[in-house]
């Protein structure tokens, strides 16, 4: 599995590591502290994509949703398709005044069909091909479930009406 973070906090890009890197010990695993550094990479012609992107929000330079945007319409002008990987965006910009005026905001439940209620983005997360949303501070369950099949397996099920049994 390949996994690419992005996050200007040190602490959490380090402790990010840390639990993906002991859940799944030979993940390909790559750390960005910028961004626009991220978006450098994915942008290049040499680029492997990750099987999963998790991003920040509150980033300088270009926030989250504009680095997802970004990406978004790289893929679309590039051969008019999604990014070929998972988007999951890890935040402490939560809560009624944040991201949702939901409670569903947590990694358990995937946020396909929320609308991102920030200043400046009108998109819903299904709109920006953002497949989950986890708080910080991040524990490891839910790296590991964020990681792991069981989220997808769980968006899949409430796309087609089946109920999750935990």
């Amino acid at each position: 599995m390949k996994i690419l973070i992005v996050d200007d906090d040190n602490i959490s890009l380090d402790l990010m590591r840390l639990y993906i890197k002991g859940f799944a010990k030979n993940c390909d695993l790559s750390l960005f502290y910028s961004p626009l550094g991220a978006l450098k990479f994915l942008k290049s012609s040499t680029a492997t994509y990750p099987d999963i992107l998790i991003t920040n929000l509150q980033m300088p330079g270009i926030n989250g949703f504009e680095f997802i945007e970004q990406i978004n319409d790289f893929f679309m002008e590039r051969d008019a398709s999604a990014p070929p990987f998972r988007i999951i965006v890890h935040t402490s910009y939560m809560g009624p005044e944040g991201i949702c005026l939901s409670a569903d905001r947590i990694a358990e439940t995937p946020c396909f069909l929320k609308r991102l209620l920030t200043p400046g983005n009108k998109k819903t997360c299904k709109e920006l091909n953002i497949e989950a949303c986890v708080p910080k501070p991040l524990c490891y369950y839910k790296m590991v479930y964020l990681c792991s099949d069981k989220l997808f397996a769980a968006k899949k099920m409430a796309k087609s009406g089946e109920k999750q049994v935990r």
